[in-house]
């Protein structure tokens, strides 16, 4: 491997600095050219699904048809998006069993089969919700996690990380949630009505992201009626996809929880489909603004961080389900999150020619953060900062550590000239590999020369260790890196 020429090294060092129930419908009233600057957004039609460029830039700033109402004028975030005062209290639950506690997992855990109603929709309209408790035999009333299931009576299998954790005393709740179009035809005339209002009032509580957030809220309430079995002082959430917004959704709304571990999930922007093509205009630019508010971590950080909340995303490189990744990167570049290379949205490697992954990835980060945060098992690690000089043809990369606990390897995956985001080819490309080399205690190091005729590199750092025989990953924020000087 080439190593960077002491000089080079020390110019990266500066770079590598940090910027800076009842009615469930009431409410409660671095990127850039090597030292990084995001570039300000562009104008996009009013009917287009791209994420706003900025936190506190507002709405996204779109151009809005010629009849419609001209208002670009930033919005302000609105009441509680959930009544949580009703969604806390297991009134109007109507909590049915399935089948009541039995042993499973050869005596070690046991498990209890339930449903909740939920109300959709402001008529009373109801739907049944599935529910699986699991908890340890021994030790309880214990804490919990809410995660994600399908809408069978089975919800979701008790997998090998459910077992690691019960066997460390931390008990799981399941719950089904699904797009209301794809539950048979009640579900569908339910969906349909709700369309109707959203696009008649742009209200965020007629979306599926809401309702499947109150349902992580409510599946949390429901637990807590298991007095002997489940206790209030430490909850967590998990989910992957619509599971990870959902649970985004309720960490970020209801203090009650503590842990959030979302895989293939978005951090900082929309992805397509959550708005309704019927809504235009000024009211579209506002249910945007509200949902990314409801279900984008990156919007509450600082609150997040004075709650104490364990936060962790594991995602990955090739996903359009997951946009924004390089929007991360500038908003928080120590976001904890970790990117795995040449893997689309369903965990297989979606690019030509590249060779097939595991899963495992994504639920050694589902383990490490809820063992951690909910039985006060091992530190996680944080995202190291990730900088760049370019002399020459020479592109220096520096990985740097500014909080223990630190990895002992370091690898850097990048790709030269990657299409902008919404472009055919940007899910196909293939990120290359090298090894970084150890600086010091903190800093991994590597260059890169840099072939004529390229204008951007997009990269990000991957580290992993092992703690007690079980791994865990991390990665910098992605970032991409202009090779062409700025005049």
């Amino acid at each position: 491997m080439l190593r960077a020429p002491l000089c080079l090294v020390a110019l990266a060092l500066l770079a590598c600095e940090r910027g800076d129930a009842p009615n469930p419908f009431a409410r409660e009233a671095g990127v850039g050219r090597v030292d990084a600057r995001p570039p300000l957004p562009d104008a996009a039609p009013a009917d287009a699904d791209a994420p706003d460029a900025d936190r506190d830039a507002g709405p996204l700033l779109d151009a809005a048809p010629a009849d419609a109402e001209v208002d670009m004028e930033p919005f302000e975030a609105g009441p509680p998006p959930y009544a949580l005062d009703a969604a806390r209290d297991p009134v109007g639950l109507e909590l049915q069993v399935g089948a009541d506690w039995t042993p499973i997992l050869d005596g070690r855990a046991r498990q209890k089969r339930a449903s909740m109603q939920l109300e959709v929709l402001p008529s009373g309209r109801t739907i049944r919700v599935p529910l699986l408790y699991v908890a340890p035999t021994n030790g309880c009333p214990c804490s919990f996690y809410v995660v994600d299931g399908a809408v069978t009576p089975d919800v979701r299998a008790v997998d090998e990380v459910a077992q690691s954790l019960l066997d460390l005393g931390i008990g799981m709740v399941a719950v089904g949630i699904a797009p209301l179009d794809q539950l048979g035809p009640d579900g569908e005339a339910i969906a349909a009505e709700r369309l109707a209002l959203l696009v008649t009032t742009g209200d965020l509580r007629y979306t599926d992201l809401w309702l499947w957030g109150y349902a992580y809220i409510r599946a949390a309430t429901a637990a807590l009626t298991e007095f002997d079995i489940y206790r209030a002082g430490r909850i967590g959430a998990a989910g992957r996809s619509r599971g990870g917004m959902a649970a985004t959704a309720a960490v970020v709304h209801d203090d009650r929880f503590v842990a959030l571990s979302a895989w293939l999930t978005p951090i900082a922007a929309l992805p397509d489909g959550l708005l309704p093509d019927e809504l235009r205009g000024r009211a579209r630019r506002r249910l945007r603004f509200d949902l990314e508010r409801l279900s984008l971590p990156i919007h509450h950080v600082p609150a997040l961080d004075e709650r104490r909340v364990d936060v962790f995303f594991h995602n990955a490189a090739n996903d359009v389900v997951t946009p924004g990744l390089t929007q991360a990167g500038e908003l928080d570049r120590e976001f904890p999150q970790c990117i795995e290379p040449n893997i689309g949205h369903g965990v297989v490697f979606r690019p030509a020619g590249a060779p097939v992954p595991v899963t495992g990835p994504f639920e050694d980060t589902r383990r490490a953060v809820l063992e951690y945060s909910l039985s006060r098992g091992s530190r996680l690690m944080t995202p190291p900062l990730l900088s760049a000089t370019l002399v020459d043809d020479t592109l220096t990369v520096l990985a740097r550590f500014r909080t223990s606990p630190r990895p002992d390897n370091a690898t850097l995956w990048f790709v030269f000239d990657r299409p902008a985001e919404g472009e055919p080819d940007w899910e196909n490309v293939i990120f290359e590999s090298r090894p970084m080399s150890r600086l010091d205690n903190a800093t991994y190091v590597i260059t890169l020369p840099i072939p004529p005729g390229h204008r951007t590199l997009d990269a990000f750092s991957y580290h992993s260790d092992l703690v007690q025989g079980k791994p865990r990953h991390v990665s910098s924020a992605y970032t991409r890196f202009e090779l062409i000087p700025a005049f």
